[in-house]
């Protein structure tokens, strides 16, 4: 079966790789097929993310903060264009459902981390398994499936 892949801007695709962040918030809903299944994330090209990072203080704080205790190096974090990470859709939720406060259930830096506005949805990631080396691969918009030569070599990174 092919593995499908996710591209998300850093930081929030190395976050994702790292455990730091769990839901990955979209504009739409990933299909109930996918549910259950084993997903790339894939570090796209923009530069988006990155602005984002860098005009937002509190948002740098729990970035540094998260890679550091991941043990990250933050001079060499970013790895624009590569596959970082697979992981488990375990669910998602519609995020106006959800109180962006502390005791909703989300953990509190999941809110800088995302897009929480309502009419979202997020994604929850589980079983997160970061890839030692960083696999180089164009992405795309939505989910796509990932070449069979390059889901060998993530194959060949897993424990």
């Amino acid at each position: 079966m092919s593995l499908l892949a996710l591209s998300v801007w850093d930081p929030y695709a190395t976050l994702l790789a790292i455990g730091a962040k769990v839901y990955e918030t979209r504009s739409w809903a990933p299909p109930m097929s996918v549910i259950g299944k084993r997903i790339a994330i894939h570090a796209g090209l923009s530069q988006e993310g990155l602005r984002i990072l860098a005009a937002d203080q509190s948002l740098q704080r729990a970035t540094w903060t998260a890679m550091h205790a991941a043990g990250r190096d933050t001079a060499q974090c970013w790895h624009p264009g590569c596959v970082l990470a697979v992981g488990t859709l375990g669910f998602q939720i519609s995020t106006g459902s959800i109180s962006a406060t502390v005791g909703s259930g989300v953990p509190p830096q999941e809110f800088q981390f995302g897009d929480w506005s309502p009419g979202r949805y997020a994604w929850k990631m589980m079983d997160m398994v970061a890839l030692s080396r960083p696999i180089p691969l164009i992405g795309r918009q939505g989910l796509f499936t990932v070449p069979f030569d390059i889901e060998t070599e993530i194959s060949a990174q897993m424990p």
